[in-house]
């Protein structure tokens, strides 16, 4: 963030994320608030992601798609043949941001929307100084995953 300039709602989001984080021991849920700050983080970076249309079509509707090139939402129509090169948007991040426990993603959204944060994260914040975020980012992730496994054993 640009040294001394204030940054009030990402404060904000970052006390909820930790209050979320300490009050409760559902990983699934810190893992989802997770995501979305760190999309929240590259919009107020000025890397922010257009996820409300597809950039092809216009259409708001089956936006199933994201382009890491263009930084917005593909619809499924649109992204015919190019999935390969598209991001997954996972059902959690198209609805408007409510967390209750009768709405949280699957293991395998969650897994979606970490690769999505995580590709832009590092797309723009690929330099040397930051390969030890990378590194805590990936073992958090990781405990997360083992956190799930012992829980649906449980």
């Amino acid at each position: 963030m640009p040294e001394g300039q204030p940054e009030p709602y990402l404060f904000q989001n970052l006390k909820r994320l930790l209050a979320i984080i300490e009050k409760t021991d559902e990983p699934v849920l810190w893992m989802t608030e997770l995501v979305r700050f760190e999309l929240l983080l590259l919009s107020e970076l000025g890397y922010g992601l257009h996820l409300s249309r597809c950039i092809i079509t216009g259409q708001e509707a089956c936006l199933d798609w994201v382009s890491p090139k263009h930084h917005a939402a593909v619809s499924r129509q649109a992204a015919q043949g190019h999935e390969k090169k598209l991001l997954v948007l996972p059902d959690f991040l198209k609805a408007p941001f409510s967390v209750s426990c009768l709405d949280l993603p699957d293991q395998e959204s969650l897994q979606q929307g970490l690769k999505l944060s995580g590709f832009f994260l590092r797309f723009h914040f690929e330099a040397a100084y930051y390969h030890r975020f990378f590194w805590v980012r990936q073992r958090l992730i990781k405990n997360f995953m083992m956190a799930c496994e012992q829980a649906s054993f449980s």
